[in-house]
């Protein structure tokens, strides 16, 4: 008997930040993502078609430090993202660099330490 999975669709992610109006700005005002909507301690930001909620009540429930997850952000232009970020204010854990001879990749953090990462061609 086979059994059929659910149809599942990724709606969200939520990360649990310490101060949720520091998180807003530094994903709106630094990486330009669209602002949807705010509740209690709850921030939500559009990211390529799926909400990333910001979440003051997350952090609450768990451990201050982040967990090791990473966002991987594609770009068509790692490098032009890289310098539009960086005139923003983003400070970057490294240069773009390739990782497979196709794409490159640069790091860098939220300001709760949320490891991110610009993924795509040079």
């Amino acid at each position: 008997m086979t059994q059929t999975s659910p149809a599942l669709r990724l709606h969200s992610v939520m990360l649990g930040v310490t101060d949720v109006d520091r998180s807003v700005a530094f994903y709106t005002e630094r990486l330009g993502l669209k602002p949807c909507g705010r509740f209690e301690d709850f921030a939500f930001v559009e990211l390529g078609g799926t909400m990333l909620t910001l979440s003051g009540q997350l952090t609450k429930l768990r451990p201050a430090v982040p967990a090791p997850v990473e966002l991987v952000l594609a770009v068509d232009s790692v490098r032009d993202a890289y310098d539009r970020l960086r005139t923003a204010g983003v400070t970057f854990l490294n240069e773009p660099h390739t990782i497979d001879g196709t794409n490159d990749v640069a790091n860098f953090q939220d300001p709760d330490g949320h490891h991110l990462s610009l993924y795509g061609p040079p």
